[in-house]
């Protein structure tokens, strides 16, 4: 018996909200600044998707006994605290600049113990992983010491010599990461939503104005060239579930 064949169903037609916004500049001038909000959220939501992904590989690579104690599981660890804290401070605080994606500033969705949390991370990227400041204190912990210093040698005289301690990882940070992680995730998850209805209630306003169809299809979307593989290109053409994403049909 002959092996079946599974055909692929085609993929659904999909446009792209970037150019429809460019082509209806004259009739709707804000559906740019719409898409692009919504854009910027499903961004940081990523940031933040990244954040578990690398507190999840930690936890994975602690609850290993392979290479305990050697200077490749120091730094591995060290490797992913520091990018998970980055791609937290990236999604929800990093001010924009001409051209830059910015955060998602989630402080007035917090609580004052959620903000001190949260402050404490965004300190601990701004003045310990991404600059130096040496002897200062930043969430509690000495991170950056450097010392210059001459040292007397036996044969005679001094002779210059200088040393360094660095602290790229602490416990407390850890755990305030774990804690806020997926508070975070769900502001910006919740923000996402609603710019997503509303770029949808947009467009079918301007629906009644125009015929949008016809520049969506005027404007497709090339989702196996975008995201490189037709598998992915399937997901994303893929039934959405009520209420995710999706506020209304055309």
């Amino acid at each position: 018996m002959a092996d079946s064949i599974e055909i692929a169903e085609p993929l659904k037609r999909m446009t792209d909200l970037v150019k429809v916004a460019a082509a209806l500049s004259k009739e709707a001038p804000h559906l740019g600044k719409i898409v692009q909000k919504a854009l910027n959220a499903q961004s940081c939501l990523v940031d933040m998707r990244m954040v578990t992904g690398f507190l999840k590989a930690l936890d994975e690579i602690r609850s290993s006994w392979r290479r305990q104690g050697t200077e490749y599981r120091t730094n591995t660890e060290t490797a992913l605290v520091v990018a998970a804290v980055s791609a937290y401070a990236r999604a929800t605080f990093t001010q924009s600049e001409h051209g830059d994606r910015g955060g998602f500033d989630i402080r007035e969705k917090l609580s004052a113990e959620e903000k001190v949390e949260h402050m404490h991370l965004i300190d601990v990227r701004n003045q310990v992983l991404a600059h130096v400041y040496p002897d200062r204190e930043v969430s509690g912990e000495i991170w950056h010491t450097v010392s210059l210093v001459l040292v007397e040698q036996e044969s005679g005289g001094w002779l210059p010599a200088a040393a360094g301690h660095r602290l790229n990882r602490d416990e407390a940070t850890i755990e305030r990461l774990r804690r806020m992680a997926p508070i975070a995730d769900r502001i910006i998850r919740d923000g996402l939503q609603k710019r997503m209805n509303r770029l949808v209630i947009e467009l079918q306003e301007l629906q009644k104005a125009c015929d949008v169809i016809s520049v969506f299809v005027a404007n497709p979307f090339d989702a196996e060239l975008s995201f490189g593989s037709a598998d992915a290109a399937s997901a994303l053409s893929g039934e959405y579930r009520a209420g995710e994403y999706i506020h209304g049909y055309f």
